[in-house]
């Protein structure tokens, strides 16, 4: 059977196995110290020498060794673990952050596959990472080599169903197939053991354990005042054109091409509130930042694409909108569209300008929206709620236009 590196991205976890993350490459120099920072931080993470009793404390016992998971890469490596770069990479592979890797790793004439995964807010090789877990399973490690202990006593090859039970009491949940029945106990979204018993053997045959969950004093790394360079190269439209679908936007007098870099709108006037945004985006991931201007102000998701964390002002501004409360600033899009023009003009523009468009009612308010999808729109709220003057009746009042940085 070929064997192949899986990557996969967590979703949002749970407060209790919350943790940080990394992404692409940082600036060369930034990158190599906070690697250097990094690694030197990670050297004892892990290292345990007696087994714990708590199934989870998420430790392991083999021929002797204690593995303690989260453990560094450095600490499950001197335990004589070797990646099988023929199938899985290789310890150069950049994880991003809420990224992991499965690899698989030898020693001796054992295979086993091990969760590496960074934790920190900038891109990091898998060498500088953690090992959150471990899979062991009869397929390439056989049954009846090396001694595996669990807490309480568990042991691979001898413990039976009725025995894992008498330890761990009931499980989070039991799948019984033909040929083996598996035990899950689960503390939280990928903190959990899956403990399987085959069904002729009677005992203990795979093993998988994962804890994701930042050691207690881990240091994730600092953010870099680097200016990608994507962000220093971004220059401004000099006009706003004729093509709505150009996604060059005209806000409070000043022209943007989304995405632009949040550091376009501060140099037009715009300020950070720092009390109502993130401080560091992490590598290859999002955060917020709220901006305000002489009365105006606005939230909105920014990106970083940078492989190392960063400060809001160089991120990436998808969306650019105006009309709500609080941000009745001027907006005007190529072709003439602008807040303020009458739903009859908005629908005569688009066809005279031969946009497709959908249209959406959703109570109050009627949504006309042109673009390639979700992520690339132009989108017009217009009220329609005669019972109301909340805002001008079968009028354009909000304008939103949002961008992919590709």
């Amino acid at each position: 059977m070929k064997r192949h590196s899986k990557w996969m991205r967590w979703g949002v976890l749970t407060a209790a196995c919350a943790m940080m993350a990394a992404a692409p490459a940082m600036g060369e120099e930034a990158t190599e110290a906070a690697s250097a920072e990094q690694t030197a931080d990670l050297a004892s993470v892990g290292e345990q020498t007696v087994l714990s009793d708590t199934l989870y404390d998420f430790q392991i016992q083999i021929d002797g060794t204690v593995y303690q998971f989260p453990m560094s890469y450095e600490a499950f490596k001197a335990n004589g673990w070797e990646m099988d770069t023929d199938y899985t990479g290789s310890e150069e592979d950049e994880i991003e952050p809420n990224q992991y890797g499965i690899y698989y790793f030898s020693k001796d004439d054992v295979t086993c596959t091990a969760y590496v995964l960074n934790l920190g807010i900038n891109n990091l090789p898998a060498s500088q990472c953690l090992v959150g877990g471990i899979s062991i399973d009869g397929f390439d490690w056989d049954v009846n080599t090396g001694e595996i202990l669990m807490a309480g006593g568990i042991q691979r090859g001898v413990s039976t169903l009725e025995d894992i039970q008498t330890a761990y009491g009931t499980p989070t949940d039991t799948y019984e197939g033909d040929t083996y029945t598996a035990l899950t106990y689960q503390k939280d979204s990928f903190c959990d053991v899956r403990l399987t018993v085959g069904t002729e053997s009677g005992v203990l045959e795979d093993i998988e354990m994962q804890n994701f969950v930042a050691p207690e004093g881990f240091d994730a790394g600092e953010a870099s005042d680097e200016v990608p360079e994507e962000i220093a190269a971004y220059q401004a439209p000099a006009e706003l054109g004729d093509d709505l679908l150009s996604y060059t936007v005209e806000l409070d007098g000043s022209l943007y091409q989304l995405p632009c870099p949040v550091s376009a709108l501060l140099e037009n006037g715009w300020t950070i509130d720092e009390n109502n945004s993130d401080q560091v985006i992490s590598a290859g991931s999002f955060g917020w930042v709220a901006l305000v201007k002489e009365g105006f102000s606005f939230s909105e998701m920014v990106s970083n694409d940078a492989a190392y964390a960063t400060s809001p002002e160089n991120c990436w501004m998808e969306t650019l909108s105006a009309g709500d409360y609080g941000m009745e600033a001027e907006m005007n899009l190529p072709g003439g569209y602008t807040i303020g023009m009458s739903e009859d003009d908005l629908i005569a523009a688009l066809e005279a300008d031969g946009i497709a468009y959908e249209v959406e009612d959703s109570g109050s308010y009627r949504y006309y929206g042109a673009g390639e999808d979700s992520w690339n729109m132009v989108t017009f709220y217009v009220y329609k709620d005669a019972t109301s003057d909340i805002h001008p009746l079968d009028t354009v009042y909000k304008i939103e236009v949002s961008r992919e940085n590709q």
